[in-house]
C-alpha cells in the first residue's frame, strides 16, 4: 500500500513533500502583522531619535544659562572693584562713612562771600569747620584760632567732587577718599594737588571770604 501511494495512480514515483512551518513567525502567516510591526518600529525609532536632540538642547540651554550667569557675576564683581574698592563712598577707599560738615548759607557779593553773625553758626568755636555755600560757591572754612579763619575751595582736586567730610582735623572727599589737612595740603590720595586757599577777613562778627 505504501509503495503504491508513493508511485501514485499513474504508476510514477512521487516524493513526499514536507513543509516546515515556523510557529513562532507570525508575520509570515499574516502579512498585516508585518506592516504593523514595521510601523511600530518606525514610530519607536522616531521617538528615540527626537529625544536625543531635546536632551542636547537642554544641555545647550543649561550651558548658556550658566555662562550668562557667570558673565553677570564677573561684571558685578568688576563694578564693585572699580567703584567700591577704589573710592566708592561705601567702599574701603571712600569717605562716605566720615561725618559730614555742617552747612552754612553765605551771601555772595561780587568776588566775596560773606558769613554774618559767625558766633551764631557752626564756626563759633576754635577748631570748628563748616561748608559755606553762596552763589554757586562751595567753601571749606575752619576757625584755626580765635578770630582767625582758613578758607579753601571745597572742590576736590582729584575729580572735582564736593568735599563735605571732616574728621580728626582732616577734610575728606566722599567720592574717592582724598584727604586734606587744615592747611589744604594733601594727606591721602588719590588727589595729588592741594586745595586752593582763599583770603579771609573777620571783623565785627562778620567773616568775609575773597574768592
Amino acid at each position: 500500500m505504501d509503495a503504491a501511494r508513493e508511485r501514485g495512480t499513474c504508476g510514477k514515483s512521487v516524493k513526499p513533500v514536507v513543509t516546515h512551518v515556523n510557529c513562532d513567525d507570525t508575520t509570515s502567516q499574516n502579512p498585516r502583522l508585518t506592516g504593523r510591526r514595521m510601523r511600530r518600529e518606525n514610530v519607536r525609532r522616531r521617538a528615540h531619535g527626537l529625544q536625543r536632540p531635546r536632551a542636547m538642547d537642554n544641555s545647550k540651554t543649561s550651558r548658556r544659562e550658566f555662562c550668562a550667569h557667570a558673565i553677570s557675576l564677573v561684571t558685578v564683581a568688576s563694578l564693585i572693584e572699580g567703584c567700591g574698592g577704589k573710592g566708592n563712598p561705601a567702599g574701603p577707599g571712600g569717605g562716605g562713612n566720615v561725618p559730614q560738615l555742617p552747612t552754612i548759607a553765605g551771601t555772595a557779593a561780587g568776588s566775596t562771600v560773606i558769613v554774618s553773625n559767625v558766633s551764631g553758626t557752626a564756626l563759633a568755636n576754635v577748631g570748628s569747620a563748616a561748608l559755606v555755600q553762596a552763589g554757586g560757591n562751595n567753601i571749606l572754612v575752619l576757625q584755626a584760632s580765635q578770630g582767625s579763619f582758613n578758607a579753601f575751595t571745597a572742590v576736590c582736586t582729584h575729580e572735582q567732587n564736593i568735599i563735605n567730610g571732616f574728621q580728626n582735623n582732616t577734610f575728606v572727599c566722599p567720592a574717592h577718599g582724598s584727604q586734606f589737612n587744615t592747611s589744604g595740603a594733601v594727606v591721602q590720595g588719590p588727589a595729588t594737588q592741594r586745595l586752593r586757599q582763599f583770603t579771609t577777613q573777620f571783623t565785627n562778627n562778620v567773616l568775609t571770604i575773597t574768592v
